[in-house]
């Protein structure tokens, strides 16, 4: 069940960042694409209680700035 609910999550995604396209330019939907990780990173500690330490941080850091 979980692997179908996430396959429509991914199907889901791809939709709408393809239907954004229409409103935003590719750079910018990009961009905000390639922040995915900071988020993501950044809400595992309220949201699932996950414990991110400053080596998470660091590593999200500099795949950031390596993009």
């Amino acid at each position: 069940v979980a692997q179908v609910l996430r396959a429509l999550l991914l199907v889901a995604v791809t939709f709408l960042f393809m239907t954004g396209l229409q409103y935003v330019a590719l750079a910018e939907a990009t961009a905000i694409n390639f922040l995915a990780p900071l988020v993501v990173t950044a809400l595992s500690a309220p949201l699932l209680k996950e414990r991110v330490s400053a080596y998470s941080w660091f590593a999200v850091l500099c795949g950031f700035v390596g993009v």
